[in-house]
């Protein structure tokens, strides 16, 4: 069986994001040559497990050949009994006996002849399959060898011909390129500093012997963390559109009294596959006074429609009113214990007064009195 040369290069295991963009490194070269190579070990292998079938199958035929010329032996053998009972042995057969006789043995020669000729050919193709099986065997065993040390030759010839193409380029056409904005994301995800983004990017081409050009300032990365904030938030609103439910969860904690709010959501797709989004951590306003909203609220906007329009009328109701309770609690804090006490006596004798007097006051329950 004819030989197949191949040549293989080792493949990376782990692709470098600073790859040359107008001069790629071979290492596409490396990992088709190792592909290759598999597929050349594969297909040997099939080879050898298809001639140890041939080789199986063929002693089989060998087995039943021998067994049926056996057979025949022992037919011809109790065919010439039949023919010659040793008490005939001395009369002549003129009526024809010695005739039939010759006719049934040379037919039944005639059978083991052929019987012979296709054991003989039995033999030889189970010889010549033998031969095949040990060359296989033989082939696969050098494979790992050829492998490792076509995989060394390539190696080598990849590090001479990629020595004149390890230049990485930042920016093309004066905007910096998709591949170095992911890496940007990645560094600062990592913890590096917007500030130090160009010099990390810099000192770790120079470790890994590849020259660069171009840089990335920090406001640049800024802006390249945000734009993958929006593509984020745009993922985000892709699976949800696309989910059939969504789970929503949310944890708060204080710390160094500010309070924050941890959000996360699971959407589930149609498949049924879950997928986690991490929606940011951010710091709450206030768990304990719900005012702060109404009062930070200067207008709406809406149709012409009259229940937006009550709308509007009811929200400047509740600000007004929201409002003056602010003012007064904030006027109280500024008054003196005697001036307050006197006011609370007041509004609290105009509270008996609109009840319809103490009697009626005293009938009240304690939720009506604090309405």
């Amino acid at each position: 069986m004819a030989r197949k040369l191949i040549s293989y290069k080792p493949p990376q295991t782990e692709e470098s994001p600073l790859l040359p963009v107008d001069n790629p490194l071979p290492s596409a070269n490396v990992n088709q040559t190792l592909q290759d190579a598999t597929n050349c070990a594969d297909h040997h292998y099939k080879s050898l497990r298809n001639e140890r079938r041939k080789t199986v199958r063929a002693k089989q035929a060998s087995t039943h050949l021998k067994t049926r010329v056996r057979t025949l032996e022992a037919s011809v053998q109790h065919l010439s009994a039949q023919l010659v009972p040793p008490s005939l042995g001395s009369l002549d057969f003129q009526s024809g006996g010695a005739g039939i006789k010759k006719a049934l043995t040379a037919s039944v020669e005639q059978k083991l002849v052929k019987v012979k000729e296709r054991l003989t050919k039995a033999e030889a193709t189970k010889q010549d399959l033998r031969r095949r099986n040990h060359l296989l065997q033989m082939h696969v065993k050098r494979i790992p060898h050829q492998k490792a040390l076509a995989g060394k030759k390539a190696f080598q010839k990849g590090i001479r011909s990629g020595e004149l193409g390890k230049t990485y380029r930042i920016q093309k056409d004066r905007a910096i390129q998709d591949t170095a904005r992911d890496l940007v994301r990645d560094l600062v995800a990592y913890g590096v500093p917007a500030a130090s983004v160009n010099d990390t990017l810099h000192r770790v081409a120079e470790t890994l012997d590849v020259s660069t050009t171009g840089n990335i300032s920090a406001r640049s990365v800024g802006r390249i963390v945000l734009e993958g904030g929006l593509a984020s938030d745009l993922q985000f609103v892709e699976d949800v559109q696309q989910s059939t439910g969504i789970t929503l969860s949310c944890d708060g904690m204080t710390h160094r009294h500010t309070n924050y709010e941890s959000r996360q959501a699971v959407t589930i797709k149609q498949n049924g596959e879950r997928m986690a989004h991490f929606l940011g951590v951010q710091s709450a306003v206030s768990h304990t006074n719900p005012r702060e909203f109404i009062i930070k609220t200067t207008g709406l906007h809406t149709d012409h429609a009259e229940d937006q329009k009550k709308l509007v009328r009811l929200v400047q109701l509740w600000k007004k009113r929201i409002e003056r309770e602010v003012r007064g609690e904030q006027a109280l804090k500024t008054m003196a214990s005697e001036e307050v006490l006197t006011i609370i006596c007041e509004a609290s004798q105009q509270t008996i007064e609109a009840a319809g007097g103490l009697d009626r006051w005293d009938q009240l329950s304690a939720s009506e009195k604090e309405a």
